[in-house]
C-alpha cells in the first residue's frame, strides 16, 4: 500500500510525500502529520497565512514504483527535477529545504 505523509520541515516549507520506500522517522527538525487538513493547520499557525494562501501549495514529492527514484512536483503539476532522486536525498532534502 503506498502512503502519503504530510510535513512541515524547519523552514516552513510543507510537502505531501508518496511512495513506499519513506521512514519519517529518518527526518530531522520536521513536523508529520496524518492529513493535509492537519498539515494546512499548522502551517497557518506557523506562518500566519490564512488557509486560502497556504492551500495546494504544498511541494509534492511521489516515488516512481518502477525504479523508486523520487519526483518533486510543484502546485502546477511541473516536475523540477529531471532524474529524480533516491531516499537518502529526499530526506536531506526534506530536512534542509530554504527556498
Amino acid at each position: 500500500m503506498v502512503n502519503t505523509h504530510y510535513i512541515i520541515n524547519q523552514n516552513n516549507h510543507y510537502f505531501a510525500v508518496t511512495g513506499n520506500d519513506f521512514d519519517a522517522d529518518n527526518l530531522t527538525g520536521c513536523m508529520t502529520f496524518q492529513t493535509k487538513g492537519e498539515m494546512y493547520a499548522a502551517v497557518c499557525a506557523r506562518t500566519g497565512l490564512c488557509l486560502d494562501e497556504v492551500n495546494w501549495f504544498e511541494i509534492i514529492l511521489i516515488q516512481d514504483a518502477d525504479n523508486n527514484l523520487w519526483t518533486e512536483i510543484d502546485h502546477s503539476g511541473c516536475t523540477s527535477l529531471d532524474d529524480g532522486f533516491d531516499t537518502v536525498q529526499l530526506y536531506s532534502y526534506l530536512t534542509n529545504i530554504r527556498l
